[in-house]
């Protein structure tokens, strides 16, 4: 595990992107660094550029996925995968 949980519970994260999926990004906690997300992921993910760094708590607002579930997941598996968001939804069959 890591020691950037204090006792308020937060995280410092960073959050990846892939120019090779847009709209998907790679939460770890910063301390961590890629350390714990598993090789065939990051050779999947191809070349991570940092996108941001900030502190996330289980109550923040997170503009697609739920906080609680990153922050658990970045505990747990230490790390997040947000996949890019449906943007159509195939027609049903007669």
């Amino acid at each position: 595990m890591n020691d950037g949980k204090t006792a308020t519970e937060q995280l410092i994260c960073n959050v990846f992107k892939t120019r090779r999926y847009p709209d998907m990004y790679l939460y770890v906690i910063r301390e961590d660094g890629l350390d714990r997300v598993p090789e065939l992921l990051l050779e999947r993910f191809d070349d991570p550029e940092l996108a941001l760094s900030f502190k996330l708590t289980p109550s923040r607002k997170l503009a697609i996925a739920d906080a609680t579930t990153v922050f658990n997941a970045l505990l747990v598996d230490g790390y997040y995968l947000q996949m890019p968001p449906v943007t159509s939804v195939p027609a049903e069959r007669p």
